[in-house]
């Protein structure tokens, strides 16, 4: 097909479709005339193009999905728009502390911490996007908005690279991998949110959150301990990860780390800590 052709089918520009020649997108055939030809190929690509660009996906980022991993790209997309909606969510939470009566003054720290170029997030997404960075990423997220501002925290944020190249490759069923991804990429930031404000409340007053909760936490505990639940997909992939974790240094390594790297998130583990010593003498009365 001839450029015209190309804007009829396709409904795009000519500069649009110029300008995903230029960032090496497409690479349709130049004719001794000067003039472009476009293969079926071409055409395509260039359908795929502005279903993603229509999505706000970045010239860059489709770039990664044409040429890498597609699903592994997609799903660093899909994650760090997870964590670009948590960082809206915050702002919008400084909002409503402004219209309390908050001052600038005081929600200033953290809306310099959500503005700035690099979070602890974004850095960990950017240096490991497959599966596990993006689990990380995506599960630590709510602690890690903000810059890395002391030696301690660099040689925490150093350490955790670390660990994390040293990884091996997570391996699972194909079935136990699509619950995976489904898990990481699928679940709202407004759910999300909402889970962590669950588990700050039960780490705060243990006792209060099981009598509120009792009847689900019983249910719960009676269908984990069936037979069907043991060999389900959900029970298998939580065996995996953490016999993974346990095998690579979660614990000893990772989670310190962690613990210097984020104020909040040490703050987080001595409550959750304090929590789960309460709880175990509280579940054995269920």
């Amino acid at each position: 097909m001839t450029l015209h052709d190309v804007m009829r089918t396709t409904g795009l520009t000519r500069k649009a479709i110029e300008y995903y020649i230029d960032q090496g997108l497409i690479a349709p055939r130049t004719q001794e005339n000067g003039y472009r030809t476009f293969s079926e190929a071409d055409i395509d690509r260039l359908a795929a193009i502005a279903v993603y660009r229509r999505l706000g996906v970045s010239v860059a980022e489709i770039r990664e999905i044409l040429e890498g991993d597609r699903a592994k790209a997609l799903g660093a997309v899909i994650v760090r728009r997870r964590i670009d909606a948590q960082r809206r969510s915050r702002k919008d939470a400084l909002l409503e502390q402004l219209s309390a009566g908050a001052t600038p003054e005081e929600i200033e720290p953290e809306l310099s911490a959500l503005e700035a170029g690099a979070t602890i997030a974004d850095r960990l997404l950017d240096a490991f996007p497959g599966c596990f960075g993006q689990y990380v990423s995506l599960h630590f997220a709510h602690f890690l908005f903000m810059p890395i501002g002391s030696a301690q925290q660099m040689e925490a944020y150093e350490t955790i690279l670390r660990w994390l190249d040293a990884l091996p490759p997570l391996e699972l069923p194909q079935d136990l991998q699509a619950l995976l991804d489904e898990t990481t990429s699928a679940l709202p930031v407004e759910q999300m949110e909402d889970m962590h404000a669950a588990v700050v409340r039960m780490s705060e007053d243990p006792g209060a959150y099981l009598k509120e909760h009792e009847e689900i936490i019983r249910t719960v505990m009676a269908m984990k301990e069936t037979p069907e639940y043991r060999v389900s997909a959900p029970a298998r992939l939580m065996e995996a990860m953490k016999a993974f974790q346990q095998q690579n240094g979660y614990t000893d390594v990772f989670i310190p780390a962690m613990e210097r790297l984020s104020p909040a998130y040490a703050a987080y583990r001595k409550r959750m800590k304090a929590a789960d010593e309460a709880l175990a003498g509280i579940l054995k009365t269920i």
